[in-house]
């Protein structure tokens, strides 16, 4: 056989099944392809293991990056939560003082237009009772005239 046919030979061969078949022949080593098995079961449980614990490392980074995202949101939340208080309680303290203003400038102009009601009453009741005066001794004096020019009463 060539070199060539010997590595191409050799290429085909599964590691695993020559490893196994050489333990068989051992004489001391009965359970060699039963340890093998269980040496790849660990080899495979321990990968397995190290998978796990990659994931769950990577799943409290992104744990953590999402409370610092959360911690940040609320944090800009009571920032803006304070400011509308203060704003709130700004325009607060002064609705109550145009409030207590508008209130005192109500009692003054009550005040300065109830003073004088007694006086311009009685002027009112003069000014009346003059017009009524004048507007009945007109009617007396041309009352003939202006029956006559509508033909009234005669």
């Amino acid at each position: 056989m060539s070199r060539h046919s010997d590595r191409k030979l050799l290429s085909r061969l599964d590691p695993e099944k020559v490893l196994r078949l050489a333990l068989r022949m051992i004489p001391f080593a009965a359970g060699g392809p039963e340890f093998l098995d269980i040496l790849k079961d660990l080899k495979t449980g321990h990968t397995d293991l190290d998978v796990k614990v990659g994931r769950a490392a990577e799943s409290l980074k992104e744990a953590s990056s999402l409370v610092e995202e959360l911690d940040q949101e609320l944090a800009q939340r009571m920032d803006v939560a304070e400011q509308l208080q203060a704003q709130y309680e700004k325009y607060k303290r002064l609705s109550d003082a145009r409030e207590e203003d508008a209130e005192a400038f109500l009692k003054e102009m009550e005040a300065i237009l109830s003073r004088g009601k007694g006086k311009e009453r009685a002027i009112n009741f003069v000014l009346s009772f003059v017009g009524g005066l004048i507007i009945f001794i007109l009617g007396v004096v041309f009352g003939p005239t202006i029956q006559s020019w509508f033909g009234i009463g005669s």
